[in-house]
């Protein structure tokens, strides 16, 4: 992803500042920051989380937490891993263990259903085989949903990058003080990257990490292997 990404010339940068200069000067005045609160964002993450999160991602994760409830299959170390991940960067409430869990169970339950169609209403074999079908590509496809999930969030989160650096840039050449300038980006930034950034003073806040610029290292340790220059930068 990263090698396709171009980075802005100068004359968008210079668009990009007369957008915002106006808007940032108004909030970066001095003494304002000392009433900002950087745990808020942490302790609104979850309600924050709730109201941004796609509706579809909240129905697989209800979809995928139930299959593992009822009938629990847990996957190789390895897929594991790679699955934690992929989901661990969508912010989904779900396991691995969910997700093989729904690849067996959906499939299974349209594939006895298309069965039992097949026979008792078209009394086709052709029907068999399509719902067969259709049952073996719904596994590999929900196998596959972290993935998918994962790179669609990455995607989105790309195209807010310039503007997140922006924004941390800005206020610090205001105010020294990463934390207070993290904030400030989660605070204007939209869905994908403002979660992401909540999320980085959740771990604080929740004490995963002592500090700002671990919790922030680990999160660009996220994006190593999909944008250097953002980790870079």
């Amino acid at each position: 992803m990263s090698e396709k990404q171009q980075s802005i010339n100068d004359k968008e940068m210079e668009e990009l500042l007369k957008r915002y200069k106006g808007k940032l000067k108004s909030e970066l005045n001095p003494g304002q920051e000392d009433e900002k609160e950087p745990n808020l964002a942490s302790r609104q993450y979850a309600e924050f989380k709730r109201e941004n999160m796609p509706v579809q991602l909240s129905f697989l994760e209800n979809a995928f937490n139930f299959a593992e409830r009822v009938f629990r299959i847990t996957p190789e170390k390895k897929t594991e891993q790679e699955m934690q991940e992929n989901i661990a960067i969508c912010h989904l409430n779900m396991t691995p263990a969910g997700v093989m869990s729904a690849s067996i169970l959906y499939p299974a339950i349209i594939a006895v259903l298309g069965i039992f169609v097949s026979f008792i209403v078209f009394s086709s074999l052709f029907f068999v085989i399509f719902f067969l079908a259709v049952a073996v590509t719904a596994m590999i496809i929900m196998q596959k949903m972290p993935e998918i999930l994962a790179n669609n969030w990455r995607m989105r989160a790309s195209n807010q990058m310039v503007l997140c650096i922006f924004y941390v840039v800005t206020y610090m050449r205001h105010t020294s003080n990463l934390e207070l300038a993290v904030n400030f980006a989660a605070e204007h930034l939209s869905a994908p990257l403002s979660i992401d950034l909540r999320k980085v003073f959740w771990n604080v806040e929740t004490g995963k990490y002592p500090s700002i610029k671990e919790s922030l290292d680990e999160y660009f340790e996220s994006w190593r292997k999909w944008n250097m220059e953002f980790v870079e930068a």
